[in-house]
C-alpha cells in the first residue's frame, strides 16, 4: 500500500513539474513577443504568430497575422514592456493575462499602458504560437 501511495505521489509531482515547465515556456514566448516587436525582429515574430491569428487592438480594430507583421515591420516601436501576470495551460491551449507598456515613435507616435488577454496554441512541433490577442487601456484611477 505504501508503494502505491509513493507512486501516486511521484506521478503528481512529475505532472506538476511538467505543467510548471509549460507555464514557464508560455511566459517566455509571451515576453519574447514584446521583444520581437520592439527590436523589429520579423523572423521571430513570424514564428510566434499562428496563421489564424485574431489581434484586436485597444481601438477595436481587428488585425490578422499579415496585418500584425506589417505593423511590426514599421520598426517604430521604441518601448514594449510585457508583463504576463497570469498564465494558465490547458493541454495544447494557454491563456495569458497581463499588462504592457509601449511607446511608438514616428508617424504613429503615442504611448500607453494596456491590459491584455492572449491565447496560445501549441503546434505539432511543440511550439507555442499566439492565436488571439485583445487589449484595452488601463483604467484611470
Amino acid at each position: 500500500m505504501k508503494r502505491i501511495l509513493v507512486a501516486v505521489g511521484l506521478v503528481a509531482v512529475a505532472s506538476g513539474t511538467a505543467l510548471a515547465q509549460e507555464v514557464d515556456a508560455v511566459r517566455r514566448v509571451d515576453v519574447s513577443w514584446g521583444e520581437a516587436f520592439r527590436t523589429c525582429n520579423l523572423p521571430l515574430m513570424g514564428r510566434l504568430l499562428h496563421e489564424d491569428l485574431v489581434f484586436i487592438v485597444q481601438s477595436g480594430v481587428l488585425h490578422h497575422r499579415d496585418d500584425q507583421l506589417k505593423s511590426v515591420g514599421r520598426c517604430d516601436m521604441k518601448q514594449m514592456d510585457v508583463t504576463p501576470a497570469r498564465v494558465q495551460v490547458f493541454g495544447t491551449v494557454a491563456l495569458v493575462h497581463g499588462t504592457l507598456a509601449y511607446r511608438l515613435d514616428g508617424a504613429r507616435a503615442t504611448s500607453g499602458r494596456l491590459l491584455y488577454s492572449r491565447a496560445y496554441l501549441k503546434d505539432a512541433k511543440g511550439e507555442w504560437r499566439m492565436v488571439q490577442h485583445q487589449s484595452t487601456a488601463v483604467p484611470q484611477k
